[in-house]
């Protein structure tokens, strides 16, 4: 039986072609694959932080899940000290600071 709500099996397809090209299919990529690590704290962490939860929020204020995978890429941890010179409302300081980096944002 096929659980679309709770899948124990995820599968990706994901097109990709220049701007260049008029026609997709004369050069694209298409590329397939199982995802394999999934962290299945994130869905807690992003709702804890989702931007609907904020008391007050900017007209640019980043998203949550974009805001933690920048921070993952950067591979900021306990000891990264992240500085935001355009912090805003601190959507990407909230993630560096939850991760346990030492945080400074100014505008």
């Amino acid at each position: 039986r096929v659980s679309l709500r709770d899948p124990q099996q995820t599968y990706w397809v994901i097109a990709a072609w220049p701007h260049e090209y008029p026609v997709a299919f004369l050069q694209s990529w298409i590329f397939f694959g199982r995802e394999l690590g999934v962290n299945k704290m994130r869905k807690p962490i992003l709702n804890k932080y989702d931007l609907s939860r904020r008391r007050y929020l900017g007209p640019t204020t980043m998203d949550t899940e974009l805001s933690f995978l920048m921070c993952n890429l950067c591979q900021v941890r306990k000891s990264s000290f992240v500085i935001d010179p355009f912090v805003g409302t601190g959507g990407l300081l909230v993630p560096a600071a939850h991760m346990g980096a030492v945080t400074l944002g100014m505008d």
